[in-house]
């Protein structure tokens, strides 16, 4: 199906884009503005931040990015929410995020070429929001990253 832009439709029909075949340019040139606009993830609304997890997904599966790759990533990201609620001793969390940028990478390095797309392409966006996140913010990308899993899981 062409044409249908997540990012600017007026209602997204989930079960629709799950079932249809949708034109992997139009998702190609949408992943692009998401990349281009990943640092300012925090000024995104949550129909923003919705809508930019759908696509994602969507390019993460399209991409062969299976959950497993994540697994170790979204734990850590756990961890890292717990401390700032406090649940764990509160303490800075800039360490919490150097390490999630280092485990990406390693992750892509890891990565074999039939999976070497979808890895690239979650730390390519993931390391950009990792930047400029910060205590402040956290919550923000914590909550992109757990819609991204969960739409991943859907439409994967």
């Amino acid at each position: 199906m062409a044409g249908i832009n997540i990012l600017n439709a007026e209602i997204l029909d989930l079960e629709l884009l799950k079932n249809q075949r949708l034109n992997p340019r139009d998702i190609e040139r949408q992943y692009n503005e998401l990349v281009k606009d990943a640092t300012n993830f925090e000024k995104w609304s949550y129909d923003e931040l919705t809508r930019y997890a759908i696509l994602f997904a969507i390019y993460l599966v399209n991409n062969g990015l299976n959950t497993s790759q994540i697994r170790k990533f979204l734990e850590q990201a756990n961890r890292t929410s717990l401390k700032l609620r406090g649940i764990y001793k509160k303490e800075s969390i800039d360490a919490d995020i150097a390490k999630m940028r280092y485990m990406l990478h390693y992750a892509t390095g890891r990565a074999e070429r039939r999976e070497a797309n979808g890895i690239s392409a979650f730390t390519r966006v993931l390391n950009l929001m990792l930047q400029k996140t910060n205590e402040n913010n956290f919550n923000k990308f914590y909550d992109f990253l757990q819609a991204v899993v969960a739409y991943h899981k859907y439409f994967g």
